[in-house]
């Protein structure tokens, strides 16, 4: 891993300020982690420095490319989807050792979740598959019905939103367990899925997204509505959060050009992540077909839902990004840099003003911000001050990495 370059610029920027409803953020970061270092096209697994993410003289190979992990209950294995391995390889993290390789149907696994000792749970394009990790022997899975769209952990379960195959329709929430019961409920007021083109048709998507409270809620996120499922229970509530927007974010969004795509897919697309104390920030962005060769896309905004009363603020209009990290609410904008807020929506600082910008990663309080051009920005969030820069940035295998 090549060294970190050392500190580029410091941008005087405001400093974070409380509001009320925060939360104070606390976070102990460890001071070693396991990275995934990759080198043509061979991956290998590294432990590095958590605050200089160096790393140490051994390596090991994993003889492809990597995907999704977890790591057992106890924390002395790790489960990783290898391309080359056709399903993923059982590592010993203290000796750094590949210990077993089990197959599956196909070389990209998404998901991998190792809800128990002697489950392992994954979703790959094949479809959802349960292995025992000491026998290596897989277990017949539940039938799924649909497509998977989006996955969620929460505890020893993952949680599904599945949509129609190859048409858009009603959404379904499905939640699995440890021992690989299934259980699904159809959310009537939620659109999802994919629709082929035909001639006289454009392909179309529809994505919500979920966020998942592990007091025990899931929220899928749709773009007319929210709704809530209670994981115990399965049982619907549906929310038409009032929106709270500024005069200032409705007049920006009227003067702004609308983006333009050249590939005739229209739909929408949500992401949604929890933000704790009932709140969800969600953004992502909305495609209507200009002529029968472009549509136009323009951001959805990163917004926060409030579940307590169900309203809804708008942060920031012209965010085609978010991210939450620090205690601080992130927002990227195509060609106008970075701005920080607190999770109730008061903006903290500016960054990279003028800038086309994109949050790379996040772990604990430093953001990776890429630019057109030039390294890889570290900066940290509290202040939005840069404090280096990067050529590449490893994947961190640790909860609180987010990134690709």
């Amino acid at each position: 891993m090549r060294r970190a370059v050392v500190l580029l610029a410091v941008v005087a920027l405001v400093a974070p300020m409380a509001a009320t409803g925060d939360r104070a953020w606390s976070w102990k970061p460890p001071t070693k982690v396991l990275g995934i270092e990759r080198s043509k096209r061979i991956d290998y697994l590294v432990r590095l420095d958590a605050r200089s993410l160096e790393q140490s003289s051994r390596r090991l190979g994993l003889g492809g490319l990597t995907g999704a992990w977890s790591f057992s209950p106890d924390g002395r294995r790790l489960a990783i989807g290898v391309d080359r391995v056709h399903g993923f390889r059982i590592v010993d993290v203290r000796r750094l050792r590949n210990v077993a390789r089990v197959q599956t149907w196909s070389a990209a696994i998404s998901t991998l979740a190792w809800l128990a000792p002697r489950r392992i749970i994954g979703v790959e394009p094949a479809g959802l598959f349960i292995v025992d990790p000491l026998t290596r022997k897989h277990l017949r899975p539940p039938e799924v019905t649909g497509s998977i769209q989006t996955v969620e952990r929460v505890g020893n379960r993952l949680v599904f939103v599945l949509a129609p195959d190859r048409e858009i329709g009603s959404a379904s929430l499905a939640v699995i367990d440890a021992q690989g019961a299934l259980r699904t409920v159809q959310l009537d007021g939620i659109r999802a899925g994919v629709r082929p083109e035909i001639e006289t048709r454009p392909a179309e998507i529809r994505r919500p997204g979920l966020a998942c409270d592990p007091s025990g809620r899931a929220f899928v996120v749709g773009t007319e509505s929210t709704a809530e499922v209670d994981l115990e229970t399965l049982a619907v509530r549906y929310h038409e959060p009032r929106q709270s927007r500024s005069f200032l974010s409705r007049f920006r969004n009227w003067l702004e050009p609308q983006a333009k795509a050249k590939l005739p897919l229209t739909g929408s697309s949500r992401t949604a992540l929890w933000l704790g104390d009932g709140r969800i920030a969600v953004w992502g962005h909305d495609s209507t077909l200009a002529t029968p060769n472009r549509v136009d896309t323009q951001p959805a905004g990163l917004s926060v839902v409030d579940t307590n009363d169900w309203t809804t603020l708008m942060v920031d209009a012209q965010a085609w990004q978010g991210a939450f990290t620090g205690g601080t609410l992130l927002a990227a904008q195509k060609a106008n840099g970075l701005t920080a807020y607190t999770t109730s929506g008061t903006k903290i600082y500016e960054a990279f003003a003028g800038q086309n910008v994109g949050i790379a990663a996040t772990f604990g309080s430093r953001a990776f911000i890429a630019r057109n051009r030039g390294p890889i920005r570290v900066i940290d969030v509290r202040s939005g001050r840069v404090i280096g820069g990067r050529r590449d940035v490893p994947r961190l295998l640790h909860p609180d990495f987010t990134g690709w």
